[in-house]
């Protein structure tokens, strides 16, 4: 049989279909050449309107895209590459081991130790991000990136590869310095970050996923950000610049190359960016970093207070118009602030001559002090400002600076007793034998807190203790019973409790029409 060559049949006939197409525009000649042209001429025209109309930067950039040429970059983006090229060299990305022996793993699994594990230590790798303080070879970074690491291995912009040791760390700010021995190293520059705007443009640099000198680009959403829950003494920058795992430690720095805040968390639901990212002020991160490069920890001074923010309703309840400063809700028997003048229900709002704006900032500002230092605090006591001196101390590891955190304590209700009722609380009298435990002349007992009611939006709580109903003590639960019925419902009512090994001062907002 004849074998035919089928690929040389089709290629002989695409090759005469496109000859015949060929064939046919070439007859068709000057008459298609004609409607083409008619058709471009507005077109044409419109080109050339529009570069009449173009800039210098347009029609440079035009230029040099028809050349063959890269198209200039635009202000902006120049000034996006020019600040990532200043601080890339003073980036760095650290990698972390961790060693863990798997025979302390078992008392935390259920079933104790799988079948089959291999015997030895497990390692446990990490992966963040830095910024170089000094030519010294110091690294400020978060502490959460470098604790309990047995291994740290520093990787340059240059590709150099080195050991570093811990300088010294911070868990209640999560900051960290460690040390690298190396020549050639290139500081970063430290920006101002206490003069950052809303809205001002800002980068992320660092090590996401392991992606070294990884650049992304946001704006500031908002400053000093102290309540997030992130650690203790928190002060943050808010930014929607991607920060992903990874580029913890590493700079935020603005559009001159100056870093302004260390990366350290991100709020999200998915471990990813979801464009809610903190970053430490420089302000805060290179006072600790100085402080943790002299001494190798950091000491705090310590008021010895609870303190919370001076809200409306409290501020009415002390007959003030405004709510600034903060409350003094209670004094520790063995702090500082004992050995002086300063009383529960005084209104701090000053602190060495400053404005005291809030709690959270001046619990920062205390812990910023050092011990021995004679803080002269403004208050307002009895609608009158007097001032008084308080000899710092050392904050001990755990304990408070000056903030509204009592620990929880429970003490039984005893037997049963007559209940009351007023203002949404349920109460009832204290047993003797409570009384003289907690080292309390009267009070009563919360045992339940109606939803919605004026006591549960002022946020008591059952087991707390109502100690006060305005300035007059509690002796008993039907004293507190009138006390309440007698209050003003179109104003708010203050009262004090006894919540775990805390006093509190607690604003009742005014009844809801």
């Amino acid at each position: 049989m004849k074998k035919v060559d089928l690929s040389r049949r089709i290629v002989s006939s695409l090759a005469s279909g496109l000859l015949l197409a060929g064939c046919a525009s070439a007859h068709a000649g000057t008459a298609v050449q004609r409607t083409e042209a008619a058709r471009a001429a507005p077109k044409v025209a419109a080109a050339r309107t529009d570069r009449a109309r173009e800039g210098p930067e347009a029609k440079a950039a035009r230029i040099a895209v028809e050349r063959g040429g890269a198209a200039r970059l635009t202000p902006l983006e120049q000034a996006f590459h020019d600040a990532a090229e200043k601080v890339r060299p003073s980036v760095v990305s650290i990698a972390t081991v961790r060693r863990i022996d798997p025979r302390k793993m078992g008392p935390m699994l259920p079933f104790g130790l799988p079948f089959g594990m291999p015997e030895g230590e497990l390692e446990q790798r990490g992966l963040g991000s830095g910024v170089i303080l000094d030519a010294a070879g110091h690294i400020l970074t978060n502490n959460h990136v470098v604790a309990g690491a047995d291994e740290l291995e520093v990787h340059l912009a240059d590709d150099r590869v080195l050991v570093a040791e811990v300088v010294g760390t911070d868990p209640k700010t999560d900051l960290a310095v460690i040390r690298v021995e190396a020549e050639d190293l290139v500081p970063a520059t430290f920006g101002d970050s206490k003069s950052l705007q809303v809205g001002q443009w800002v980068l992320a640099v660092g090590s996401p996923f392991g992606l070294e000198q990884t650049v992304s680009a946001g704006i500031v959403s908002a400053v000093g950000r102290g309540s997030v829950g992130i650690v203790d003494y928190g002060d943050f920058i808010q930014t929607d610049a991607a920060i992903n795992p990874g580029n913890s430690g590493g700079p935020l720095v603005d559009l001159s190359g100056r870093v302004v805040g260390i990366n350290t968390a991100i709020a999200s639901r998915t471990g990813g960016s979801n464009g809610v990212g903190f970053a430490i002020p420089t302000h805060m991160a290179t006072d600790i970093a100085q402080r943790l490069v002299a001494d190798g920890h950091i000491v705090r001074g310590w008021l010895g207070v609870f303190i919370a923010d001076l809200t409306p309703d409290m501020a009415a309840t002390f007959g003030l118009s405004r709510d600034e400063g903060v409350l003094v809700q209670d004094v520790l028997p063995d702090g500082p602030a004992s050995k002086s003048k300063l009383e529960a229900g005084d209104i701090v709002v000053e602190l060495d001559g400053r404005k005291v704006e809030d709690a959270a900032t001046f619990r920062r500002e205390i812990a910023a002090l050092p011990p021995g230092h004679e803080a002269r605090l403004t208050v307002v006591r009895d609608g009158k400002r007097k001032t008084i001196t308080v000899t710092l101390g050392e904050l001990p590891d755990e304990g408070p600076v000056a903030d509204a955190r009592p620990g929880r304590r429970k003490e039984g209700p005893g037997k049963r007793a007559r209940k009351y009722e007023s203002q949404g609380l349920t109460l009832r009298d204290l047993p003797a034998e409570v009384r003289k435990r907690a080292g309390l002349e009267g009070g009563a007992l919360i045992v339940k807190v109606e939803p919605g009611s004026r006591a549960a939006r002022a946020g008591l709580r059952p087991r707390d203790v109502l100690l006060a109903v305005g300035g007059t003590k509690v002796r008993s639960a039907r004293q507190a019973h009138d006390l309440l019925e007698s209050a003003a419902d179109d104003r708010p009512v203050r009262v004090r409790i006894r919540r775990g090994d805390a006093r509190l001062f607690v604003a009742l907002p005014a009844a809801r029409d």
